[in-house]
């Protein structure tokens, strides 16, 4: 609309020609009001050949933001609370809910300590946890090391070693097969996820009756800690809900006091690695670490040209590095755990 009013006008545009005969051509003045009316991203797809320089920058300006994962959600979330963000097996979150869980998460993780620069490692499957504590750890400046719940023992030990992490997520199906690996490393951190965390009550007791022979509970101990319990405790220290009523483990006495929330400070900047990626085995290197930056210029590039090797990792990882942007940027999922992560008895979707 701008464009059309501006261009009629001729006898009034001689400074303007003049000016930009010495500056710039005219033709990149016209990218900036696409940039402050923040043009869909599905205009500049439509015309791909026609103006090639001025089109590749208008989207990239947009898929790209200066901003890190959390403040990307935290923005989609202020600008649409009631889309759906996240669904997983009978549960949903609209973007809203997630931020009102990632929040939760954050608070929980700086509660036990985990600071700008910690390494979490996240060895879990595709469900609400995975990406809840992702936006979680962006949120406080901690790096997200991402890997797969079929990961073995030994690659975890390994991983551990070569990352710096000694904070981690699991399943309650995998604590018999890391268990005695992380008695002997010790970690400082061992959150315990289950896959009924976020079913209603009915169905988490179905659950737990169908599985209480097959699925670990969690050890009510000072070395793990139940995923459900890190939320009540965020809950706590985010909302002030009275005073300190859960009896830490010794691993964990040092809880701070309940206080008012506090306006959001940036800890990383958008080009400081967020998370870390295993890397493919002819590259070199065990992991990728991948900044926010980077995400949004992986998932612009996958949205190009699709399946193209922009990093060296598996497809799989690289699929939820774009899953990752994309869902900060107002994309909704349903989540497909694995086979090995359904429920007995369920036949659904």
């Amino acid at each position: 609309m701008q464009e059309n009013s501006n261009a009629s006008p001729k006898p009034e545009n001689e400074r303007e020609i003049a000016d930009n005969a010495k500056a710039a051509p005219a033709e990149p003045e016209k990218s900036v009001p696409e940039k402050t009316q923040n043009a869909p991203e599905r205009a500049a797809s439509a015309e791909p050949k026609s103006a090639p320089a001025p089109q590749t920058t208008a989207p990239q300006a947009e898929a790209t933001p200066d901003l890190t994962l959390y403040e990307r959600l935290l923005q989609t979330a202020t600008e649409e609370p009631d889309e759906e963000a996240l669904r997983c097996k009978g549960a949903r979150l609209s973007f809203a809910d997630l931020l009102i869980e990632v929040d939760r998460m954050a608070s929980a993780f700086r509660g036990c300590n985990v600071r700008k620069g910690t390494v979490l490692t996240l060895c879990l499957p595709n469900t609400l946890h995975t990406w809840i504590c992702l936006f979680a750890l962006n949120k406080i400046g901690a790096v997200a090391g991402f890997l797969d719940s079929k990961t073995t023992s030994e690659e975890l030990n390994d991983w551990m070693k070569k990352t710096g992490s000694e904070s981690m997520l699991i399943t309650d199906r995998n604590i018999p097969k890391y268990h005695d690996m992380l008695v002997e490393r010790d970690p400082g951190l061992v959150i315990v996820c289950s896959a009924c965390d976020y079913y209603i009550w009915p169905r988490k007791f179905l659950y737990r009756r169908l599985t209480r022979k097959t699925v670990p509970v969690c050890p009510d101990d000072e070395f793990y800690i139940s995923f459900a319990r890190m939320r009540r405790f965020g809950k706590y220290v985010d909302f002030e809900n009275g005073e300190a009523e859960y009896d830490w483990p010794s691993a964990f006495e040092d809880v701070p006091e309940p206080e008012a929330p506090k306006p959001y400070v940036r800890p990383v900047e958008p080009d400081e690695t967020a998370i870390l990626l295993p890397s493919t085995p002819n590259s070199g290197a065990l992991y990728v670490g991948l900044s926010s930056q980077m995400l949004w210029d992986l998932a612009e590039k996958e949205r190009q040209a699709p399946n193209t090797k922009n990093i060296p990792v598996k497809k799989e990882d690289r699929i939820k590095a774009r899953m990752l942007a994309e869902l900060a940027m107002g994309t909704a999922f349903s989540l497909l755990p694995s086979d090995r992560d359904k429920e007995p008895h369920e036949g659904e979707s």
